[in-house]
């Protein structure tokens, strides 16, 4: 969060523990006086930094978010410390008042920092994104494309009609896919529930696809973690930083040029335009692929029969109901394995168990 500086006051006590004449604003409460101590006892001296900030070189990412999140001195404030320092001749500023100062001389130092830090952030924001993108893309290819899963659920669709046969709910041409986390709480036999029932029919029709129906279904784990729409608003929102950071840079740098203790090359004229450009380039580029995964998305939801969008029905809840499922079956798989109840791989096929027709192996 930001280090907050309050208005600066024509009042300074002086004489701090050191009795050296310390200058210390009466307005920075004890609290923000040691904040800001802590927050610039991370960085070079004043001197060093300012050159730092001018030339955007050494240093570190979270040493830039938190300059660029410390409240700046304002031009009337300066002019303020300015007319108490000439009240205090023999006075010093506390190191608080001493970085907020050196920081200030810098030229267009606020606007130094928010580029800089853009162009170092921009880097994580693609291997973010380039994660949580990939991760949602492979549960979703894993679970449209997955024949073990198909089979399952046509197997769950014909149990469910044989259970509801004589009703209107026996002829159904499908089933919700919420309905899957419900298997397990409900009770087919004395002994089992309906999860329990059509893993033992699938594994007796199709032993050597249990596994990969369990496999099918474990990349939704990584997925879960990400809402679509979440990291689509904070790549916006990076998006409207950068392009008012470009903003501001193109107007300061249409005036003159305004030499800094001795350098007459600025990099944010020289070096710095180009390269916030190719990172819009760059945002361009996961903005567009942003867009694919959300028309994915929504093929996926068709796929399985599911009104809405990554709004309506947020990726994280799809893949937090897959990972609910793989949960309870991973449960059931374990108990009828070690009860000695699932055949081995490559062995047993049959009709239905306990009287129940053939399921049709589609969804």
């Amino acid at each position: 969060g930001d280090v907050a500086v309050p208005s600066v006051e024509r009042r300074a006590s002086m004489g701090g523990a050191d009795g050296k004449g310390v200058l210390r604003y009466v307005g920075i409460d004890d609290k923000q006086r040691r904040n800001l101590a802590i927050a610039f006892s991370r960085l070079p001296d004043v001197e060093t930094l300012q050159i730092n900030i001018f030339n955007l070189e050494m240093l570190e990412e979270d040493q830039l978010e938190m300059l660029k999140n410390v409240q700046q001195l304002s031009p009337e404030d300066i002019e303020q410390m300015k007319a108490i320092q000439a009240e205090n001749p023999d006075g010093r500023w506390d190191r608080p008042e001493q970085y907020l100062m050196g920081i200030a001389e810098v030229p267009h130092a606020q606007l130094r920092l928010q580029c800089w830090y853009l162009t170092m952030t921009a880097k994580s924001l693609k291997t973010d994104v380039a994660q949580w993108s990939s991760q949602l893309q492979v549960a979703f290819d894993s679970l449209v494309n997955s024949k073990a899963l198909k089979t399952f659920l046509g197997i769950v669709l014909a149990f469910g009609n044989y259970m509801n046969g004589g009703t209107e709910r026996g002829q159904a041409d499908g089933f919700g896919i919420e309905a899957l986390t419900k298997l397990a709480a409900v009770k087919a036999t004395s002994d089992g529930s309906l999860l329990d029932f059509c893993i033992r029919e699938f594994a007796r029709r199709h032993p050597d696809q249990l596994d990969a129906l369990q496999q099918d279904i474990l990349p939704a784990r990584a997925a879960a973690r990400t809402n679509l729409v979440d990291e689509d608003q904070s790549i916006r929102a990076f998006r409207e930083q950068l392009d008012a950071a470009t903003g501001m840079m193109k107007q300061v740098n249409e005036g003159p040029l305004q030499p800094y203790k001795g350098h007459t090359i600025d990099r944010m004229r020289d070096s710095l335009p180009q390269r916030m450009l190719i990172i819009s380039e760059e945002v361009k580029e996961l903005e567009d692929s942003v867009a694919e995964l959300h028309e994915v998305y929504g093929k996926v939801l068709d796929w399985f029969c599911m009104p809405g969008n990554a709004r309506t029905k947020p990726t994280n809840d799809f893949m937090q109901m897959w990972v609910e499922f793989g949960g309870e079956l991973e449960k059931v798989v374990g108990k009828l394995t070690k009860a000695g109840l699932l055949p081995a791989p490559g062995t047993g096929t049959g009709t239905g168990a306990g009287g129940a027709p053939a399921a049709s192996g589609t969804a």
